[in-house]
C-alpha cells in the first residue's frame, strides 16, 4: 500500500500535464548539511545527552552481565 507522500504525488502529476516537475531532493539535502549556529548548538547538546545517555547503559548492561555470570 502506498502512504500518503506517494499518493499524493502521483494525484499532482495527474492533474496537469502542462507542469514539469522535477526531482530536487538532491538539492534540499545539500541545503539542509548547511548549519546555522543554534543549529550547531543543538546538535552539540543533543550529541551530549546521548554520550551520557549510552555511558548509563554501558555500564548498567555491564553490572547486569556481569551478576548474570556470577549468579
Amino acid at each position: 500500500m502506498k502512504n500518503g507522500k506517494q499518493v499524493f504525488f502521483l494525484e499532482l502529476l495527474n492533474l496537469s500535464k502542462n507542469y514539469l516537475f522535477k526531482n530536487v531532493s538532491p538539492l534540499i539535502a545539500s541545503l539542509r548539511m548547511v548549519k546555522d549556529e543554534e543549529e550547531i548548538k543543538h546538535m552539540k547538546v543533543s550529541s551530549e545527552i546521548n554520550d551520557k545517555t549510552m555511558e548509563k547503559s554501558d555500564k548498567s548492561c555491564s553490572r547486569n552481565a556481569f551478576r548474570t555470570i556470577i549468579g
